[in-house]
């Protein structure tokens, strides 16, 4: 079977989320730990992240991998993508957050209601965004 680029990059991304839900769920590997290495390369100045992210959240993942951790270690039943890490375009709607879409013109917005139906979904499967 032959892939184009989009292709294997599409099935590299892929593989690289189930590997981490896996680990994250067997305990290999803890969303606390992952989400570290995440907001490290983020703000490694170094690196892209500084030019790639108009927003990071970082108490807010931190919190949200603790309570994955947590539930992990006291047996409860996780979602697929329980404490794996998913940047979003700033397009979609976050509860509590402004939608900018990368525009200075809507950073006075008031902050949306509700998640967009997207955003909500990818909440449901267990992903820190």
């Amino acid at each position: 079977m032959h892939l184009t680029a989009a292709q294997a990059i599409l099935f590299d991304m892929t593989y690289l989320i189930e590997n981490i839900a896996r680990h994250i769920a067997d305990g290999s590997l803890s969303a606390s730990d992952h989400i570290e290495t995440c907001l490290a390369a983020i703000d490694d100045k170094n690196g892209q992240g500084q030019n790639t992210f108009i927003e990071t959240y970082h108490d807010r993942a931190r919190a949200e991998a603790d309570a994955v951790d947590t539930a992990r270690k006291n047996g409860w039943i996780l979602p697929p993508f329980a404490g794996v890490s998913l940047s979003i375009k700033d397009l979609f709607d976050v509860a509590g957050e402004v939608t900018k879409a990368g525009s200075i013109l809507l950073a006075d917005s008031p902050p949306a209601n509700a998640d967009a139906t997207i955003i909500a979904r990818l909440r449901q499967a267990g992903f820190i965004l």
